[in-house]
């Protein structure tokens, strides 16, 4: 290989994964997407309040750490994806009340589930 030569000009376009024109076509209407983050929004809602409820029932500091910052992070993208709806001509209050249609409900499964593999003995 020439030092002169730059490494990006042996590869493909787009890495190999698909051509110009797949990449450019659209797969999915703007009200599919608006759904599809609504579900997304949902998802890191629930997990925010699982890992916030979790908090108080854990008594190793370090794991309250880590709990409240991945709540933490939950909440910002959260809130991010609901920027994102909200510009995209979706009304804040049709998302505040979503819920994942056509999803199990996994709250009190996930939300009461032991935190270590001792305390289901």
């Amino acid at each position: 290989m020439n030092s002169t030569t730059p490494l990006t000009s042996k590869m493909p376009p787009l890495a190999g994964l698909c051509s110009y024109e797949e990449a450019s076509r659209t797969a999915m209407s703007v009200e599919d997407c608006v759904e599809w983050l609504k579900r997304l929004h949902y998802v890191w809602k629930r997990l925010h309040e699982i890992f916030t409820s979790h908090i108080t029932a854990e008594p190793i500091y370090e794991l309250k750490t880590a709990f409240s910052w991945h709540a933490h992070l939950c909440a910002e993208h959260a809130q991010a994806i609901r920027t994102r709806v909200s510009g995209c001509q979706a009304s804040s209050a049709v998302i505040k009340k979503r819920t994942a249609k056509g999803s199990v409900n996994t709250k009190p499964r996930i939300a009461t589930a032991p935190m270590n593999q001792n305390s289901d003995m």
